[in-house]
């Protein structure tokens, strides 16, 4: 789950990897993409949590809920990402926003998924190559994505499991 500074280094050097950028700000939206801009990981793609990482909002949806797989294909297909390539994603606040990638990767079938230890913070420290502005896209065909029911619970069924002691919140 974790990739450090090194291997993810030497995996840039062999152009076998797509990396994404997950800073964000709940308190301004506009921040991550501004951070991205300044620097980012040579060759990161911007993913932002409002637009590329959630769903439309409606009533009772909850603030970022989850996208549909078309529109988180065409948001892959976008970066360049195709089907079978590893992932990486890191952001600035511990890992909070980068988990929300991770999580969407494997929710749609994509397990070669992985968070850089550390984050943007760890990058920097390490000393490596920064790249500002935005970063070459090529755009590729669709990817095909295959939610994982199994990875979700509605709020019934967490209700129920509760009361019968089958299930916990951590």
């Amino acid at each position: 789950m974790l990739i450090d500074v090194p291997t993810l280094r030497a995996w840039l050097s062999e152009g076998r990897v797509s990396v994404f950028d997950c800073r964000f700000d709940l308190a301004s939206a506009a921040r991550g993409r501004e951070c991205w801009l300044e620097g980012h990981i040579p060759g990161a793609h911007h993913a932002d949590l409002d637009q590329d990482l959630a769903g439309p909002v409606t009533a009772g949806s909850g603030r970022h809920p989850l996208p549909t797989p078309e529109a988180f294909a065409d948001f892959l297909a976008r970066s360049g990402w195709t089907v079978g390539q590893p992932v990486v994603a890191y952001d600035a606040q511990g890992g909070a926003f980068a988990a929300r990638l991770w999580w969407l990767m494997r929710y749609f079938g994509h397990d070669c998924v992985t968070l850089l230890d550390g984050g943007w913070g760890a990058w920097l420290e390490a000393g490596e190559a920064v790249q500002s502005g935005p970063s070459a896209k090529v755009p590729v065909a669709l990817p095909v994505l295959k939610p994982q029911p199994q990875m979700v619970i509605d709020v019934t069924a967490l209700q129920v499991g509760l009361e019968r002691g089958e299930l916990s919140l951590l």
